[in-house]
């Protein structure tokens, strides 16, 4: 709580990072929950449609044709390291209406930014990019052509006598010459990955269109000498191709560093209301809020009895920040939601003999529903295999949030306090007439648990200007959920106080942690 008459200037600071992720993923039908690298979804020692579903349909088409089950397609080795960093500066004022009430508003800036190197190796790679249709077209026009003068030639041996050896080894070559046929018209329809050539793969098609071949020059047909297109080995520059050209149906970044502008976030305005307040020593002297924000006066007594303080407060997130463009961009960051939140909270704390303290701090967090453009796809993939672009109706889910910080007042301004933080969320659920929506709200429930320290140092009482400052540093200790990024949070600000009206030099009140102007843990 701020002091009656007075106004509070906030500027916070917010520096998050993470590497890694509380994964979740399927190896061998079973479920595997660890931590894993940030770029585990493109890092791969054969990279096949474990990573790229665009492979998938390919690879059994492939696997029927050849009769081979266990077939797969190699691209190479990658591996891609990736970090995110996000800079978060809300700046906010909250007003002392009353002793009991204090509202305020805030809007953050943010700026995003990611480290990210692709390492790709060739290896032992079997497959790259499909053939281009220049190669295709005129392949399969002039294989379609040699199969007509074929059934030409054949339906002249098989006039008089269909008997004959003749007349039946025509009908098996044009049997297998169309079965080939419409294999490769089917693969190079749909295919992004192709087996290169001298691969296994591509030396058994070469070798089954060659049988065909020397079939056609035998009955006299030796117009076909166009060779089979096979696939192109991909290098970085193909691997990027997959990601901002338009063959999973939508048009990506490149897989590489990015440093955006500043963006402004949801602007959120809030209202706080003090229901208990109950200290030792002169009643207009509070108990430590923000860990530091309230000390004892110098020369005041400190000692014993207890300090008993309890808080609501309501937020509302107007959404007013332009969400991110998670259609190009397949890391979601989360600048802003677009779409109106709700937050409760309860925040209080207790004080023994000024010097030792428990706060606490719990929020609740309700979104309303937006209209969103999304890629429908599975999570645990880097691209979606082709996927549509849907309008679709998105429902976050609700959020639990709760802070202990038992914390220790080292002298009158400076206090130390061991912060525990635990974080969850609802899986958030979609509707609209897209296929597969299910795969959307797969692993977008969450949950995380971090602990830190927080320092923070106050001068109101202390004869000069006015001031708080704080330092704070948070890890993400364990979680759970598949995309639940493993952070790290370093945040230092201060908060500078006028009196506006009134009279004496109330200290504040202010039991938990400032708000970060965004919903917490997404």
């Amino acid at each position: 709580m701020v002091p009656s008459g007075h106004l509070r200037l906030d500027i916070d600071a917010n520096y998050v990072t993470w590497s890694e992720r509380f994964g979740l993923r399927s190896e061998g039908g079973s479920l595997v929950e660890e931590v894993e690298p940030l770029g585990w979804n493109l890092s791969s020692n054969a990279l096949g449609s474990d990573r790229l579903p665009g492979a998938a349909l390919t690879e059994a088409r492939l696997r029927t044709l050849f009769g081979n089950p266990g077939y797969r397609f190699n691209l190479g080795s990658t591996n891609h390291l990736l970090a995110a960093h996000i800079r978060r500066v809300p700046l906010g004022f909250r007003l002392g209406v009353f002793r009991w009430l204090t509202v305020g508003a805030s809007l953050p800036m943010v700026q995003r930014k990611l480290d990210s190197e692709l390492v790709y190796t060739t290896g032992e790679a079997n497959a790259g990019l499909a053939p281009p249709a220049s190669e295709r077209s005129p392949f399969m026009d002039q294989y379609g052509s040699a199969l007509a003068e074929a059934r030409t030639i054949i339906s002249s041996l098989c006039a008089m006598d269909d008997s004959t050896p003749e007349c039946r080894a025509g009908h098996a070559l044009l049997a297998e010459g169309d079965a080939l046929l419409g294999s490769l018209g089917t693969l190079f329809g749909e295919a992004v990955f192709f087996p290169l050539e001298g691969s296994a793969a591509g030396q058994d098609l070469t070798d089954r269109l060659e049988a065909v071949r020397i079939g056609l020059s035998d009955i006299g047909v030796t117009s076909f000498t166009t060779p089979l297109p096979l696939g192109t080995p991909l290098d970085r520059a193909g691997f990027d191709s997959l990601v901002v050209a338009p063959v999973f149906g939508t048009t990506g970044l490149p897989v590489e560093d990015m440093d955006a502008l500043w963006e402004p976030g949801d602007l959120e305005v809030s209202a706080a209301l003090q229901l208990l307040n109950v200290t030792p020593g002169p009643s207009d002297l509070p108990g430590s809020g923000e860990a530091a924000d309230s000390v004892v006066a110098p020369g005041q007594d400190s000692g014993g009895g207890f300090g008993v303080r309890l808080g609501v407060a309501g937020t509302l997130r107007l959404g007013t920040g332009s969400p991110q463009d998670t259609i190009r961009e397949f890391l979601d960051m989360e600048v802003a939601e677009g779409q109106m939140d709700i937050e409760v909270r309860a925040f209080g704390g207790v004080d023994w003999a000024r010097r030792v303290g428990l706060t606490f701090d719990v929020r609740y967090g309700i979104a309303s529903p937006a209209y969103v453009r999304r890629r429908v796809g599975p999570p645990d993939m880097g691209f979606a295999p082709r996927p549509p672009l849907a309008t679709v109706q998105w429902q976050p889910g609700n959020y639990l949030e709760y802070a202990i910080t038992p914390q220790l007042l080292l002298t009158p301004e400076l206090a130390v306090g061991f912060v525990y933080r635990s974080f969850s969320r609802g899986a958030d659920s979609f509707a609209g007439d897209a296929r597969d929506l299910a795969a959307l709200s797969l692993e977008t429930d969450a949950e995380v648990r971090s602990m830190g320290v927080d320092v923070r140092y106050s001068s109101f009482l202390g004869g000069g200007f006015p001031v708080v400052a704080r330092f704070g540093w948070e890890a993400a200790r364990s979680g759970t959920g598949g995309r639940t990024p493993k952070t790290g949070r370093v945040r230092f600000g201060a908060s500078l106080f006028w009196r506006l009206w009134g009279g004496g030099r109330q200290s504040p009140d202010e039991s938990g942690p400032v708000p970060e102007g965004t919903r917490p843990g997404r």
